[in-house]
């Protein structure tokens, strides 16, 4: 059975504990500070961060990334974030009404 891309991602940083930290010297897009992070892996949700580059996750993970730039800081307010989740659309529904 094949999984998803964003599942698999998910599934390695929770192994791993998060991502590595970052450059703090790098200006980045995104930083979603005091979120409660779901990672997809089925381990228990966490406080922390997650970090956006251009286009990438740049971090995922426990630290609060004091002392980081980015163009929008939002401060989750323990809102939950699921960083990976990009699409769940899906055409399933089309296979089995065509059967």
């Amino acid at each position: 059975m094949r999984r998803p891309l964003h599942v698999a991602l998910a599934l390695l940083l929770a192994a791993c504990g998060g991502t590595p930290l970052p450059d703090a010297e790098e200006r980045y897009a995104v930083l979603i500070r005091n979120a409660t992070v779901i990672d997809g892996s089925g381990s228990r949700p966490y406080t922390g961060s997650v970090l956006i580059g251009a286009d990438t996750l740049a971090y995922v993970g426990r630290h609060t990334l004091t002392g980081f730039s980015a163009d929008t800081v939002i401060d989750a307010g323990g809102r939950v974030v699921s960083p990976g989740f990009i699409d769940p659309h899906t055409h399933a529904g089309e296979a089995l009404a065509s059967s």
